[in-house]
């Protein structure tokens, strides 16, 4: 037997039109998604026909903006307002009826005693806080000032109770929503009617004041000195008026001194958009610049920040702090992600270190110039050679490292990561602890340089306990060259006589013609508490290595760390040869081939306590080192082996984000067919929800986590080493274990 849901679209959708209840309708489309897609318009559209305003008001209070569309298409009023009783009005209405109290003219008496509320679509998205609601509204021609009454709890029977959405947002806390407002044209400073106070004001005297003060306050404190450079054209007196500053004239002062719409550039929590339409504002008041208008208030230029100061002491109990901006200016040298608009995804570019006037190749074709980068910042975006829009991201460690050049395969930054974790890093900042400071300076050592992604996860680890760079030092480890014959022509063997003469500086930077900075930098190097020392074989792969430090965050972690061309056993018997055989490293870490052939002298360099960490990428290697530690009787505990999770990452041509996981795809897509059908809002949209294709898996290998043993407590074991007196240890422990579950 056929059903409703075997008939075609175009029945169904003549069968929707001529549905004049709307139940039905709404019935109808809450059947499945085919019904949905079919009845929503015409229940739209029949309300509207109705009149019934209610739709609209849930809506905009919830910010449901495809449904708003829907009804604007349908052809409802947006600024229609919807008055409803109070309860105390519905009781007069019932008594009166009951008892013809008009005839007693106790009609008056009971005027006070209700009110009714009237509101619109705005007010309603202003109270629920729907900032995107409010923006949609106003887009769509509903007045930024319209009037609403008796919604807010300032008002009581004896006020008009005539608000505005300016003084509700305020009022109710709505920080944003006010900031979209005054972006738009709400006026601070219009006076109510029969009561000698600002919208401003009656907000700030209400019973949320603090969210109106703290809005003033972000102002004044941010633009304070907007007033030293408005002096010249600024109408005020000279003299006070002779009476003490009252909690009045300060309000007062702010009222009129400080515009918002000025503001809204600097205001950290503002949006770009209200940004913009706030200098639009701006632009279109030329007296903004010149001459601002004061309401005979005889306070000071110059006690701009007096103004501030005293608004901090009346509502001390707030202690407010006006919010900054968390974006910095991008800066020659600086390393930054290009978001680049695309047909369908945005391409995704990690620059070059930004030159002047350089130009930077990005896809399509198109290109962009640093000169147009240098100066902005985050927040800012610019158009390529091809009119495409470029965003700027800053750039993380993470992504640094996985879309940089490399002469050699990383340790990925999620196996970094995890790496470091094991050495437990916590070192005190300079001054902090007299005693770390009063001894030897920590000394990590890593063999192995590679690309350099381990070097920079260690250097960020002991960056906190090194005295701060010097900014001019700063600036010349970015511009400075390279020494010329510094380093090695060839990689370098024990058997090499050549790579003695690169033994402390084979990346020197050429300071010789600066004698203030080269002062400066060996003065920062001799007082550093913690240090890295990073050694690889092969001169090419230890250049990119350094040059990859060197330019991440404008060289903020290279004077951490001091690169080498040696062998391992070169370079730290010749430190054990200079400390009188004393063991010097506090922590170890083996990335290469064979390390068992090279870790007896690292072992040995290692203090007691120590960590020497080996990475390898299959675990029988690891199993080769664990059974020559066993074999030599190295002093040494084994405390754990881990095998590193595998991730996912862009294949060849992407951009890789680098922090680990698998990635999904995640989105909301239009459905075309659907869209082909005229439908609109949820219903012509789907969503993906999958893994990503096409990605490259990552990472993984093995890692053994040793801990060195003092030699007395090695011996101590006899023939057993230390890793045998660890396993032991291990099996007596377990065995103790069952013992006693044995005897429960």
């Amino acid at each position: 037997m056929a059903t409703i849901e075997h008939l075609p679209n175009e029945l169904l959708v003549a069968i929707a039109k001529s549905v004049r209840d709307v139940r039905g309708l709404a019935s109808m489309a809450k059947m499945n998604r085919r019904f949905n897609s079919i009845a929503t318009l015409p229940l739209y559209r029949e309300a509207v026909r109705r009149q019934m305003n209610d739709a609209l008001f849930y809506c905009a209070g919830e910010g449901l903006l495809g449904a708003l569309e829907l009804l604007r298409a349908a052809g409802q009023d947006l600024d229609v307002r919807q008055i409803s009783e109070s309860d105390e009005e519905r009781t007069r209405k019932t008594f009166m009826a009951a008892w013809e109290l008009e005839e007693f003219d106790l009609k008056a008496a009971f005027q006070k005693a209700y009110r009714r509320t009237q509101e619109g679509a705005i007010h309603r998205a202003v109270l629920k806080g729907q900032t995107e609601a409010v923006r949609w509204l106003i887009s769509h021609g509903v007045p930024v000032d319209s009037v609403s009454a008796n919604l807010c709890e300032c008002d009581d029977a004896e006020d008009s109770g005539t608000r505005s959405p300016l003084h509700l947002a305020l009022c109710r806390g709505q920080e944003e929503v006010a900031h979209i407002l005054l972006a738009n044209g709400a006026k601070i400073d219009e006076f109510k009617p029969f009561s000698n106070t600002t919208a401003w004001q009656s907000a700030i005297q209400s019973r949320h004041p603090a969210t109106a003060m703290e809005f003033a306050l972000s102002l004044a404190a941010t633009h304070s000195e907007m007033f030293a450079r408005h002096a010249d054209g600024l109408d005020i007196d000279s003299e006070h008026d002779g009476h003490s500053v009252t909690e009045q004239d300060i309000l007062s002062s702010v009222t009129a001194l400080l515009d918002p719409i000025a503001c809204l550039e600097a205001y950290a929590e503002s949006k770009k958009s209200e940004a913009v339409l706030g200098q639009k504002r701006i632009l279109e008041h030329p007296m903004m610049h010149g001459q601002l208008p004061l309401r005979n208030v005889g306070l000071l230029t110059e006690e701009a920040n007096f103004i501030t100061e005293q608004l901090l002491e009346i509502f001390d109990e707030m202690r407010f702090t006006a919010p900054k901006h968390s974006s910095r200016p991008i800066r020659e040298h600086d390393v930054i992600i290009l978001r680049q608009r695309g047909a369908k995804e945005p391409k995704i570019h990690l620059s070059p270190p930004l030159r002047p006037d350089t130009p930077i190749k990005l896809a399509y074709g198109a290109s962009i110039n640093t000169s147009d980068i240098i100066g902005k910042t985050f927040s800012d975006t610019v158009n390529d050679s091809g009119g495409r829009n470029v965003r700027f991201l800053e750039a993380s460690l993470a992504q640094y490292i996985a879309n940089s050049p490399r002469v050699a395969t990383p340790i990925y930054p999620q196996d970094a990561n995890l790496i470091v974790s094991f050495l437990d890093l916590n070192l005190p900042a300079p001054g902090e602890d007299p005693d770390f400071d009063a001894g030897p300076p920590m000394e990590i050592f890593e063999a192995g340089t590679g690309m350099g992604a381990l070097t920079l996860y260690l250097a960020r680890a002991i960056h906190g306990a090194n005295p701060p760079v010097p900014p001019q030092l700063r600036d010349a480890l970015c511009t400075a060259p390279y020494e010329r014959n510094s380093l090695p022509r060839k990689v370098v063997t024990d058997d090499d006589d050549e790579a003695s003469g690169y033994d402390t500086s084979p990346h020197a930077l050429d300071l010789a013609g600066q004698p203030e900075l080269a002062a400066l930098h060996d003065g920062h190097a001799a007082r550093r508490r913690a240090i890295l020392h990073t050694l690889d074989v092969n001169p090419t792969a230890s250049r990119m290595a350094h040059s990859l430090v060197r330019h991440f965050r404008r060289g903020m972690y290279l004077p951490d760390v001091d690169f080498h061309v040696r062998t391992i056993r070169s370079y730290l018997s010749s430190r054990l040869s200079q400390n009188g055989g004393r063991p010097f490293l506090a922590h170890a870490i083996l990335d290469l081939p064979a390390s068992q052939d090279h870790a007896d002298i690292a072992v040995e360099a290692l203090q007691p306590s120590g960590k020497l960490v080996v990475f390898y990428p299959s675990i029988t290697q690891i199993l080769e080192f664990v059974v020559w530690a066993k074999d030599t009787g190295q002093p040494l505990a084994l405390d754990r082996v881990v095998e590193l999770p595998t991730s996912t990452s862009g294949s060849d041509g992407m951009f890789r984000d680098g922090n680990g996981g698998r990635d999904w795809e995640v989105k909301v897509v239009n459905v075309r067919k659907a869209i082909k059908e005229g439908q609109t809002g949820a219903a012509a949209r789907g969503h993906v929800c999958r893994p990503k294709v096409g990605t490259l898996v990552v990472g993984g290998g093995f890692v053994a986590v040793f801990s060195r043993l003092p030699r007395q407590a090695a011996s101590a074991t006899g023939d057993n080493d230390g890793v045998a007196a660890a396993e032991s240890a291990s099996e007596t422990a377990a065995s103790s274990d069952e013992d006693a579950l044995a005897r429960l």
